[in-house]
């Protein structure tokens, strides 16, 4: 059994996790998360001063907090851009248990009412959960500006101009981000993502009364969203041959080389024709499975086609493994003699 201790951070997470709304008009989603490309003429970084947080340019700053939790408009911009995302971007992917909108705010104008603007990077990630964990099934990031506008009930996001992406993604960058200022605030943005996206499943575990102890990113170690316990990571050690109970399958894994993701080849007989089956099994520690949401298959030296199912293995008390399929269990495998 691997086993690593993860140690974080809590100071920035709760204090995002004030700013955090649940979330767009949007373009075809960018990769996310992912670091800024590379701009032509990059502006020039203030080298002694950092650059400047969020403005807020017609609010006066509260006295005190409790003055700050009546009168800051961030919770209001928020949930406007929080409800725009879902609406809007959210129509570009397929259905999710939690679909989170994840919002980072450089500045807001709000001296016209009719058309306040917030600059900002803003996502919408996708997660299904499983035991404690919400596990990645997909999400884009929407850099840009939202227009709001205020309304009966408070204030509504109209439309968002967001950074294109491909040839004219230097133009469009320097083109929004439009001063020294809110360039700099883009540039150093970019570790943000993850105390945005902790601050968000924060609030959907109130909002839902969901329990989430780690969100996992294909491919990499979950990191935790509670912190009043130590977190471990533990992977079993499942590297070996394994033989179905009816002797008609063998399954070979290999262990994760850094990160959650267990590779699986099944090879099965029927009627004379060998299947193979490569399968990757993210490991979920709550419930000591590997959840899978699609493989490949075919016959064994011939084509494989891509098949979405979605499927798990059970890591047994008796050190056997279960494979589930269709929510229901269609093999047991033991190791190999």
């Amino acid at each position: 059994m691997k086993k690593s201790v993860v140690t974080v951070c809590i100071a920035a997470v709760l204090s995002l996790a004030l700013l955090a709304g649940c979330a767009a008009q949007a373009p075809a989603p960018q990769e996310a998360p992912a670091s800024s490309e590379a701009v032509d003429e990059e502006p020039e970084q203030a080298e002694e001063e950092p650059a400047e947080e969020a403005e807020i340019s017609s609010a006066e700053e509260p006295e005190n907090a409790e003055d700050a939790a009546q009168e800051t408009p961030f919770d209001a911009y928020n949930d406007a851009i929080a409800d725009y995302l879902l609406s809007e971007a959210g129509a570009d992917y397929e259905p999710a248990d939690a679909s989170l909108p994840v919002i980072d705010i450089f500045k807001i104008d709000d001296e016209d009412p009719e058309d306040i603007k917030v600059w900002g990077r803003f996502w919408l990630m996708n997660y299904n959960l499983r035991g404690t964990t919400l596990m990645n099934r997909s999400g884009g990031e929407y850099p840009g500006i939202v227009h709001l506008k205020k309304t009966d009930d408070g204030v509504a996001a109209v439309s968002m101009d967001v950074v294109e992406d491909g040839e004219n993604y230097g133009d469009s960058l320097k083109e929004i981000f439009d001063t020294e200022e809110l360039m700099n605030a883009y540039i150093m943005s970019d570790g943000d993502f993850r105390d945005a996206l902790v601050a968000a499943v924060i609030k959907y575990c109130g909002e839902t009364g969901n329990e989430v102890k780690a969100v996992s990113e294909y491919g990499w170690d979950p990191y935790p969203v509670s912190f009043d316990e130590e977190f471990f990571l533990e992977y079993p050690d499942l590297a070996d041959k394994w033989v179905s109970e009816d002797k008609q399958m063998t399954m070979n894994i290999a262990d994760p080389d850094g990160g959650n993701v267990y590779e699986i080849t099944i090879e099965e007989e029927q009627d004379g024709t060998t299947f193979v089956y490569s399968i990757y099994g993210e490991y979920e520690m709550s419930t000591g499975n590997l959840y899978y949401w699609d493989f490949w298959t075919g016959e064994k030296d011939g084509e494989s086609d891509s098949v979405n199912e979605e499927g798990w293995f059970a890591v047994n008390e008796d050190n056997t493994l279960s494979w589930f399929r269709g929510g229901e269990e269609t093999a047991r495998f033991s190791r190999a003699e």
